[in-house]
């Protein structure tokens, strides 16, 4: 049965540490668990299973502290999906955070990200006792939603983001895990522009989520500015143009409602008088801007002027 949870194929190592780990979890000795004909006898186990012609032998290798490794897989998809179905859920929910956990451990876990997420996310009743175990699922579905991201998967990367957030004490994430929170929430609207998965409600709903608990404008400004790309995407201009005025009064830029030539012309006269005294020389080596909130503002005004010039509109055309 505990195969069955692994998948259409499996190996006799994995099955015999998981075994193992089992009665560990239990909090049973090493020399207990070897008392246990059952749980010890994983071997004879298999060999019995293969001579009934409920799994078949695809493989045998040299591994590592398991030798040989010996691979099989069902007879048939049906067979694991009758053996799956067999245990009743508790039962179920347990064996799917042991071979979570178990995966955890293993020396290539960074391989099965995908495996352990799904594992966990399946035993997440089992998992919301503590802060420990959340923040178990909460890593293992961001590194699954970051190596998705890495193969250009991005509705699954969408996915694993969700059920990170999720998974996330609410009344505690932005106190205990701000700084993973908000690159967790940067990362989802992101995903959701890559994905083309987004609705104005989802959208609406993580912003204003990062609004209310972020700590300063500079934490602010990524969301915000997500929402003007995903408005902007879908070629609502004015609505982005509108918007991403708001945006800058929240962090504190002032801009008139209808800036016109009186508005535009003081600075543009400024901005001449400064350039005046430079050489091409010296404004190619002007030093880079170092301070989060103005790169993060400089993106910004040059992402509201694209959408002005696209739109036609005048409104904000020389900021």
């Amino acid at each position: 049965t505990i195969a069955s949870f692994l998948g259409f194929e499996f190996d006799e190592c994995e099955l015999s540490e998981l075994a193992d780990f089992q009665f560990e979890s239990r909090g049973q000795a090493q020399e207990e668990r070897h008392t246990k004909g059952a749980a010890a006898d994983v071997h004879g186990l298999l060999v019995a299973a293969h001579r009934e012609g409920v799994i078949e032998e695809i493989a045998c290798s040299e591994g590592g502290g398991c030798e040989p490794l010996v691979r099989y897989k069902f007879s048939h998809d049906k067979v694991q999906e009758a053996l799956y179905d067999s245990l009743p859920v508790p039962e179920s929910e347990r064996l799917h955070r042991v071979i979570g956990l178990h995966q955890l451990r293993r020396e290539d876990h960074a391989e099965r990200v995908f495996n352990i997420a799904d594992h966990l996310n399946k035993a997440h009743r089992l998992l919301q006792s503590s802060h420990q175990d959340r923040s178990l699922v909460v890593k293992a579905n961001f590194d699954a939603a970051k190596k998705a991201i890495s193969r250009s998967a991005y509705h699954s990367s969408v996915e694993y983001l969700q059920l990170a957030l999720n998974a996330q004490d609410p009344k505690t994430k932005w106190k205990e895990d701000y700084e993973l929170t908000l690159e967790m929430t940067s990362t989802l609207l992101e995903m959701f522009q890559a994905s083309e998965t987004a609705t104005d409600a989802k959208v609406e709903i993580v912003v204003d989520e990062v609004v209310r608990n972020a700590r300063c404008a500079a934490d602010k400004l990524p969301a915000m500015c997500s929402k003007i790309r995903l408005v902007g995407g879908e070629g609502r201009y004015k609505e982005s143009i509108k918007y991403g005025i708001d945006v800058a009064r929240t962090v504190g830029e002032k801009i008139p409602k209808k800036p016109n030539l009186l508005h535009i012309l003081p600075m543009l006269l400024k901005a001449r008088r400064r350039l005046g005294r430079l050489s091409d020389d010296d404004i190619l080596n002007l030093p880079f801007v170092e301070e989060e909130k103005f790169q993060q503002l400089l993106q910004f005004y040059g992402l509201m002027s694209s959408y002005t010039l696209i739109s036609g509109q005048d409104l904000l055309g020389m900021y």
